[in-house]
């Protein structure tokens, strides 16, 4: 397999810079970047209406069910258009904030809002972006998804200091008010000034693998079930061990300093793997990439099962490793789709995906909490972690063996 020519590579971004941009701050302000900083608001809810953590907890795991609507949302997308959806999707969620910083005490408004978030989501996070993006980029598709997504990490950078600020300062309605701000005047402004559709079917004449199957079509095929799975296993152990991360090392006899560090590793090592997964994509095989970033954690959970007492740089090299494969699935996942199924039902394909990396995450929080409830130590999780990550990667390995679909970047890159 040659390489790509850096000169078509390079006209690429020169043409479609904005609508990159656009993207990053797209993902930057919108609604995942409250996965990030919601806990902010715990200790002033709990404060104005007496609520307990389990029960705001619980008013958020009921609203959780809004997740189910991502697939009608992707199908929305296909049909309507990114910047119709992305309009609506930033419009609802800073409504959402709104309706935030208007709570009075009622656990259903709480339980509500968050549906209301989920329901939203697909429509203000990375999949509407992608399916703009992927349309515009084929020989530099892995990199401009990697590139983009650091736009959420970055932000986390900042925002908690920000929004720690106007909490302590002017109130946590104030809080979610800047919130909505930021959605409303900062990223919906810039994401509709760069944002396109992607080629539409005439446009994709000359690019018939980018036209696609329709998601019952998909539903069909042996790589859509691959993909999947390897969905699943990978979003499980990798969101189970970050929700559990900070009493995790500490149990290893770390300070909650060394936590602190740790998770600010974690987060640098999301940014590594978003850059480093895409340029790989664009350059080897897929599905070696994958099978890599999403077998090497294994390792990491390894030394932390065989260590009992890790010292700091173990410890933060096994994190970082973590890390880089969470930061390195966000790019995996839309390539992969757009790879093998097109452009056609790309969001509705999506929705699918986002469906069961959610409820994945969920598996994976509870089963590490429960683990650790019932025997004292969180190491009978990190085993079966350590399983769900093979399961995965060898999945993505799968795909790869029996080729059905060939879109532009591979046929591209073949040449």
């Amino acid at each position: 397999m040659t390489s790509i020519s850096p000169r078509i590579a390079s006209s690429e971004w020169r043409q479609h810079w904005r609508l990159a941009l656009g993207a990053t701050v797209g993902n930057g302000t919108g609604i995942a970047l409250y996965t990030y900083i919601s806990s902010l608001f715990i200790p002033s809810l709990q404060a104005a209406f007496g609520w307990t953590r389990g029960e705001i907890a619980t008013a958020q795991g009921i609203g959780c069910a809004g997740v189910l609507a991502a697939p009608f949302i992707g199908r929305a997308i296909d049909r309507f258009g990114v910047r119709v959806m992305s309009t609506l999707g930033a419009l609802m969620v800073a409504m959402l904030y709104l309706g935030y910083a208007s709570l009075s005490g009622s656990l259903v408004a709480l339980a509500f809002l968050m549906a209301g978030m989920l329901i939203a989501a697909p429509a203000n996070s990375g999949p509407v972006f992608a399916k703009s993006l992927t349309g515009w980029f084929v020989t530099n598709r892995g990199l401009a998804l990697g590139l983009t997504a650091c736009g959420i990490p970055l932000m986390a950078m900042i925002a908690p200091f920000v929004v720690h600020y106007i909490i302590a300062e002017f109130g946590w309605r104030a809080g979610y008010v800047a919130l909505s701000a930021l959605v409303a005047l900062v990223g919906l402004p810039i994401v509709l000034a760069t944002l396109r559709e992607p080629p539409r079917g005439d446009q994709l004449a000359d690019r018939p693998g980018d036209a696609g199957p329709t998601l019952k079509e998909a539903a069909r095929t042996r790589a859509f079930w691959l993909l999947l799975v390897a969905v699943l296993f990978c979003t499980a152990p990798a969101q189970g061990f970050l929700s559990q991360l900070t009493p995790l090392v500490m149990d290893n006899g770390f300070t909650t300093a060394d936590a602190a560090l740790f998770l600010s590793l974690y987060s640098g090592a999301v940014v590594i793997g978003r850059v480093g997964a895409g340029f790989l994509l664009d350059r080897l095989p897929p599905y070696h990439v994958a099978f890599a970033v999403t077998l090497v954690p294994a390792i990491g959970l390894a030394m932390l099962i065989a260590l009992p007492a890790p010292s700091f740089a173990v410890a933060a090299l096994a994190i970082a490793i973590v890390g880089i494969q969470n930061g390195g699935e966000s790019d995996i996942l839309p390539f992969f789709i757009a790879r093998e199924f097109g452009l056609k039902s790309y969001s509705a394909i999506s929705g699918v995906m986002f469906t069961a990396m959610f409820l994945a995450s969920a598996f994976g929080v509870t089963l590490l909490g429960q683990v650790y409830d019932r025997t004292g130590s969180y190491n009978g999780a990190l085993i079966a972690f350590v399983a769900f990550f093979f399961i995965a990667a060898n999945s993505y390995f799968a795909i790869g063996t029996k080729r059905t679909h060939r879109s532009p970047t591979f046929e591209l890159a073949a040449r």
